[in-house]
């Protein structure tokens, strides 16, 4: 009822034990490269949780992509806070700068002298953590 077809299978050359052993250790290699890559990523990780004392969020697949992921989400975030608190005190000190040179501007002294404390509680907080 049915046919069988036989299809020719090319012949493979045979693989000595030095080609298997080359393989081995290429592959060997290869895991030791991942892990060395691996541990590099978890000493940014550590970096980071130390330098902003707080816990990152683990990926929801142990992947290098996904590890890489999570890391450059985390560090986007703390440089906008950082530029962000930089930004706001150097407006804060060019408000007051204004104020001191500028008699007419002398009412705003005051709220421009508290916005520099403002600022500088700020930056100081990010600094700190």
């Amino acid at each position: 009822m049915f046919k069988r077809t036989y299809f020719a299978q090319p012949e493979m050359p045979p693989i000595t034990p030095q080609d298997f052993q080359a393989l081995l250790d290429e592959l060997e290699r290869n895991r030791q490269a991942r892990r060395r890559a691996w541990l590099a990523l978890q000493g940014i990780r550590q970096r980071l949780e130390h330098w902003h004392r707080e816990k990152i969020t683990e990926p929801v697949a142990r992947s290098f992509d996904g590890e890489g992921a999570t890391l450059a989400i985390f560090i986007d975030q703390l440089i906008t806070e950082r530029e962000t608190a930089l930004d706001e005190l150097c407006r804060a000190i060019r408000r007051f700068q204004a104020t001191v040179f500028d008699d007419s501007q002398l009412s705003d002294r005051a709220g421009a002298h508290q916005a520099v404390l403002k600022a500088l509680d700020r930056a100081e907080a990010l600094i700190t953590r």
